[in-house]
């Protein structure tokens, strides 16, 4: 969520520090992971060289110490098949030597091909899953995760190795889903068994080898899949996140967690390195920091999702609304509960094409929940809740966990949900 600014070990330790100090009650019976993305490799010494023997790993090891010292653990990220060094296609890759004594082989010699040519999907070169120097490279870093004590990583672009391709390195490969099963097993093996593997852009069907799936990709924390000024900022929006869970809620059967993705208070752009800034306010349609009830619509998207994570930039240099909003909204006892359930609602409603449900509902025992989002701009909107659509009984309690209220229906009954915002209820 951070982009490359992740790769300073300063910000990592602060916002460790925030969370330990400022958000105690954000998960006050477990202990939460803090995790660095894409970039974690920046704080090599030299930076990206994890391949090399002689590469320090004392600033990532720093992080590690750190982190397990304020009583979480530590989390990092790697991606198995693919290379975005575009540039870089005929340079020799560490640690990818098919002998001893024998030269480094090139992306390109590693790279899956259509017709004798290297094939590329979303700007990155699709590594071959069954070459030894793919999955050595991902043998050093994992296994280097494993030894320095980490037990979460993040797992990303697995598409890239279930390419078809004109051959593999495996002769007895005979189609691209055979070879990444293949790679799949050696990958999963090096990271260990007691590794939470939290797959990201992947294919569905991937449960045996992971415990969670990103269920949408960069998710920030705008309201709607329309933009007034730039229509692709849709990707970003909590709708696009509740459209991916009213199709695939029922992946949590799949998976032990769908993972809904990074919580964003706060409103970025990517500068020239890939660092996220905050946007500077004086747009009214790119404000600084989102508006609370966008806050609270996207909090309550995540919950009702399944992994609970939240991505600003809480060092002491980020913006202090920023961590004022995290300590108001990650701490309520009773949405934090549901969190921790870690299951996916189901929609209530289906054949939204590309909008999302307005209302989704979980049944836990006895209690059940049910989550309303509206996502419209022009004013509050009345939704008519049926018990026998949603499995309630007709006499029911409501409670709406922000703001606590309660109230008893009897039959048929009606929620009222402010503009671009989000309510949810549990019901007894």
């Amino acid at each position: 969520g951070l982009g490359a600014a992740v790769g300073n070990p300063d910000l990592m330790k602060q916002t460790s520090d925030f969370v330990a100090r400022d958000l105690p009650g954000w998960k006050p019976d477990a202990k939460p992971y803090v995790g660095i993305d894409s970039y974690w490799d920046a704080l090599l010494q030299p930076q990206w060289s994890f391949e090399d023997p002689n590469t320090s790993w004392a600033q990532l090891e720093d992080y590690v110490r750190h982190v397990k010292a304020n009583g979480q653990e530590p989390a990092l990220y790697f991606q198995p098949f693919t290379n975005f060094w575009l540039d870089g296609i005929d340079n020799q890759i560490g640690g990818t030597a098919l002998c001893a004594g024998c030269p480094n082989q090139t992306l390109r010699q590693m790279a899956l091909k259509a017709d004798g040519q290297p094939m590329q999907l979303d700007g990155g070169w699709a590594l071959d899953p069954t070459n030894p120097g793919v999955l050595n490279r991902a043998r050093i870093a994992l296994t280097k995760f494993h030894d320095i004590g980490v037990r979460y990583v993040k797992m990303d672009f697995f598409t890239h190795g279930m390419l078809e391709s004109d051959s593999w390195y495996d002769k007895t490969v005979q189609t691209g889903l055979q070879a990444f099963h293949k790679g799949m097993k050696q990958v999963v093996s090096y990271a260990g068994a007691d590794t939470f593997i939290d797959l990201a852009i992947s294919p569905l069907f991937m449960g045996q080898y992971g415990n969670a799936r990103r269920i949408s990709c960069d998710v920030h924390g705008s309201m709607n899949n329309w933009h007034e000024t730039d229509p692709a900022h849709y990707q970003k929006s909590t709708e696009y996140l509740l459209n991916s869970l009213t199709y695939g809620w029922w992946l949590d059967q799949v998976y032990d967690y769908n993972d809904a993705d990074h919580i964003q208070f706060g409103n970025y752009y990517y500068d020239s390195g890939n660092n996220a800034k905050l946007f500077d306010g004086t747009n009214p349609a790119q404000p600084r920091i989102w508006p609370e009830n966008y806050n609270r619509a996207r909090v309550t998207s995540s919950v009702i999702t399944g992994v609970f994570l939240i991505s600003d930039d809480y060092s002491a240099n980020g913006d202090p609304e920023l961590r004022a909003r995290a300590e108001k909204f990650l701490q309520n006892p009773e949405i934090n509960a549901v969190a921790k359930l870690g299951r996916s609602f189901r929609p209530v409603d289906g054949d939204t094409g590309f909008r999302a449900n307005n209302m989704y509902v979980l049944k836990d025992g006895r209690t059940t929940y049910l989550a309303v989002f509206n996502f419209d701009k022009a004013g509050p909107r009345t939704f008519q809740i049926d018990p026998d659509r949603i499995g309630i009984p007709r006499r029911s309690t409501f409670k709406e966990l922000w703001s606590g209220q309660t109230s008893t229906a009897r039959g048929r009954t009606s929620v009222t949900v402010p503009s671009e915002d989000a309510v949810i209820y549990r019901i007894d």
